[in-house]
């Protein structure tokens, strides 16, 4: 692995670490996503169906089409309309799950 040494301090910084830093989730990110979700809007969100206990490898999960009911602090909160089910998902999560998508 190529190293580099950008600083005198004598720490050595490898290009993977590099580029996982200029991808981390940073307070603008979160800025823009909260002023760009809206009480009343519609988000997809992959949200976990059935019973999780039964799986092993992986949690079964379908993207569903959910109304925003609630922003808070940390958390933003969805109801899904056919089944009056209400899902909730931090700021964080939402960034991590629109990068994961390709939608950034």
């Amino acid at each position: 692995m190529k190293c580099e040494n950008n600083s005198n301090d004598g720490l050595r910084i490898d290009a993977r670490s590099r580029t996982r830093w200029e991808d981390a989730i940073t307070q603008e990110n979160i800025d823009q996503i909260k002023k760009r979700i809206r009480i009343g809007s519609r988000v997809v969100w992959r949200v976990l169906v059935g019973n999780a206990e039964n799986t092993v490898a992986q949690y079964p999960t379908e993207l569903k089409k959910l109304k925003v009911i609630g922003k808070y602090r940390y958390v933003v909160t969805a109801r899904d309309e056919n089944t009056g089910l209400i899902y909730s998902m931090t700021w964080k999560e939402l960034v991590m799950d629109e990068r994961r998508r390709g939608k950034h």
